[in-house]
């Protein structure tokens, strides 16, 4: 079988480092750390799972960063990562299988994971992350780093795979990392006002810090090229976006025919169905909003690229119920929620079995309750007087 060795830039990554580097225990030969300045105990746990750790000051250039990982590296294949990816099981073997075969270098699918509300986005990006370790192979590019200009001068051919990365560096938490990739990004672009890929990133680092003016401008330049740089799933997506910035900006119009647009280029887009959710709740209408919540429910058992937290969603079905009048079909759902419970809805399903005399049940929706809430005192009240009322007092 032959050798892998996987390579990782870190600094104060204690946080993420422990999941990506358990992810890696059955594929790598070798784990490569090259950290940047850590003031964390991120060298300490890349030693605990046996990696070979190296210190260097950063230099505000990615590419070159990465070439000095490179040269780190003595195994016959290289794996890129980052120390907030991890890979799931299956891709595991997906990497197996591929450095057996007689390529030189492989692209996979960064799928960057967008948690907003209810939903979680899965945003693919193309990325040549797999190759061969050879010193003919190297970086160039100062943020939008890459090995494909090195590639391309050998007339190297570069083979797709299904190999996928889950990426977690939009997820909450990560304010200090965002705040040092906008100043690099920002500074790139001076340089490289063209480079979509940053402006992609930049607008969801932007949106996620509700700088929503710049969000969007960085937003509209990433998808309004017709270039392949951006993938058809992702540019959906962050039209979706775009539509959720228009929507807080008090726009329901324009909010409206941006979730439009964003279907008609991947009809299966739950996030900008959700977000037209978003604009029937804040007009009030209920009905609309309840029919496009369940029709949400079942198109993300099959999607790809979305999840969404049951939970949540039910607690949001709930509550347009109760505003139409609906509190028999309200009841059913919360039952639905025992196994994803939220709450919101634990107590609304007690309240509703309050209302009718089902006490016996009302408790158990008020103890699921109870392990959800931060001042659980109030809820044993409740549980309290529905005991009473069982025992005649």
């Amino acid at each position: 079988m032959p050798t892998l060795s996987v390579c990782c830039l870190v600094r104060n990554e204690e946080s993420f480092l422990p999941k990506m580097l358990a992810s890696l225990q059955d594929i790598a030969d070798e784990i490569i750390i090259l950290d940047t300045g850590s003031t964390d105990r991120s060298i300490e746990i890349a030693l605990e799972f046996g990696a070979k750790v190296e210190s260097v000051e950063w230099e505000d250039d990615f590419g070159a960063m990465r070439n000095k990982l490179l040269k780190l590296a003595t195994k016959e294949w290289v794996l890129m990562i980052d120390a907030d990816e991890i890979l799931l099981p299956k891709d595991v073997e997906r990497i197996k299988y591929a450095i057996t075969r007689k390529v030189k270098a492989f692209q996979c699918l960064v799928m960057n994971v967008f948690p907003y509300k209810i939903l979680t986005s899965l945003l693919p990006l193309a990325s040549i992350r797999l190759f061969r370790n050879d010193e003919s192979i190297f970086y160039s590019g100062r943020v939008h780093e890459s090995i494909f200009h090195s590639l391309v001068k050998q007339s190297i051919e570069i083979s797709s795979s299904s190999i996928e990365i889950m990426h977690y560096g939009f997820s909450e938490g990560r304010a200090i990392r965002r705040f040092r990739n906008k100043r690099i990004f920002e500074s790139e672009l001076l340089r490289n006002p063209n480079e979509l890929w940053i402006h992609a990133h930049l607008g969801l680092s932007f949106f996620i810090d509700q700088e929503f003016g710049k969000a969007e401008k960085s937003f509209w330049i990433a998808v309004s090229s017709q270039t392949n740089e951006i993938e058809n799933e992702t540019r959906s997506t962050i039209m979706a976006l775009i539509a959720e910035i228009y929507r807080l900006q008090r726009k329901p119009v324009q909010a409206k025919l941006q979730a439009l647009r964003a279907k008609r280029l991947m009809p299966d887009n739950s996030l900008a169905d959700y977000i037209s959710v978003l604009v029937d709740l804040d007009s009030k209408s209920f009905d609309s909003a309840e029919r496009q919540l369940e029709y949400l429910d079942a198109n993300t058992l099959v999607s790809q690229f979305y999840k969404v937290n049951k939970g949540e969603l039910y607690t949001e079905i709930i509550k347009c119920l109760l505003h139409l009048g609906k509190q028999d079909k309200a009841l059913q759902y919360a039952e639905i929620m025992m196994e994803t419970p939220t709450y919101d809805g634990m107590i609304i399903g007690g309240a509703l079995s309050e209302r009718r005399k089902d006490y016996e049940r009302a408790i158990e929706f008020y103890q699921r309750a109870m392990s959800l809430s931060n001042n659980p005192s109030d809820i044993a009240l409740k549980i309290e007087n529905c005991q009473k009322i069982m025992e005649g007092v």
